[in-house]
């Protein structure tokens, strides 16, 4: 039972990782649309790392890359290191 409930979990933590991927992919895109209103410091640096490393969609393509990169970037920690570096250690 043990060693199912552990591969259940590696499963849903693999979930979970494609879904933040997603989550980032919309919020990086909806910031693009904000007009003159500016985010707060944790979350531009958030955007500018998580844009070095993926593009804007400006056109229809294939997310499905997008959606992995975001998951490898935030798997990474590279973006709450960004963030941490601007605003401070997150605990």
């Amino acid at each position: 039972m043990g060693t199912y409930a552990a591969f259940k979990a590696g499963r849903i933590l693999k979930n979970a990782e494609f879904v933040l991927g997603i989550e980032f992919l919309c919020a990086a895109q909806g910031l693009e649309y904000r007009g003159d209103q500016k985010p707060g410091a944790g979350v531009e640096s958030a955007y500018q790392a998580f844009r070095r490393n993926i593009p804007e969609l400006k056109e229809d393509r294939l997310l499905s890359k997008d959606v992995d990169k975001a998951r490898k970037l935030i798997c990474s920690r590279k973006i709450l290191r960004a963030v941490e570096r601007k605003v401070g250690r997150i605990d």
